[in-house]
């Protein structure tokens, strides 16, 4: 097993990322790092406050901005509301939040589909100076997984008794934001 330093490509710091982190900030320059199969590299993070937010920790979220399209869904409710909800839901691009910090799975699902419902407003800011985002664990072919489960459970939540659903999700790849929650 070879060892190797890791150095911000920007300042040339020592990197201490933990375990499990994919994108981190340099303790010294705070550049935001990616450590990929490849190495090291600089990240491309957006920072976001959403609409009323005025303070608060500056978390990692894969956002895609895409279409969900459901092929099949079957029910055993029958409820009519419930599948012109979805359909409504659906039926137009969206922005899908993905929670990317290392946090419960029930807690990053409750997340997601919070931020999907409701369509949260994200506007780019410069970097706050001392911002400080959690690292992100997940990465982006790991978000689109947990894309699948938050859709799965919007689904599954309605008040039509899911039975069986098939979607396809049309989006290019996400982009990772620090937002203060």
């Amino acid at each position: 097993m070879k060892l190797l330093l890791l150095r911000c490509p920007v300042c040339q710091s020592g990197l201490q990322p933990e375990d499990e982190d994919i994108v981190f900030l340099c303790r010294d320059c705070h550049t935001p790092i990616f450590l990929s199969e490849q190495g090291v590299e600089t990240a491309e993070v957006f920072y976001a406050k959403p609409q009323g937010n005025t303070a608060g920790q500056w978390l990692p979220f894969w956002l895609f901005e895409g279409r969900v399209r459901i092929t099949t869904r079957e029910t055993q409710g029958g409820v009519k509301a419930a599948e012109s909800e979805s359909e409504a839901m659906w039926s137009e691009p969206r922005r899908l939040f993905v929670p990317a910090w290392d946090c419960p799975l029930p807690q990053a699902r409750q997340i997601g589909m919070e931020m999907i419902e409701k369509q949260v407003v994200v506007t780019a800011v410069n970097r706050p100076q001392n911002a400080e985002m959690k690292a992100a664990v997940l990465t982006p072919d790991d978000a689109r997984k947990l894309l699948d489960f938050i859709i799965l459970t919007i689904e599954a939540e309605r008040m039509d008794w899911l039975t069986d659903i098939s979607f396809s999700l049309e989006a290019p790849p996400p982009t990772l934001w620090a937002i203060a929650m």
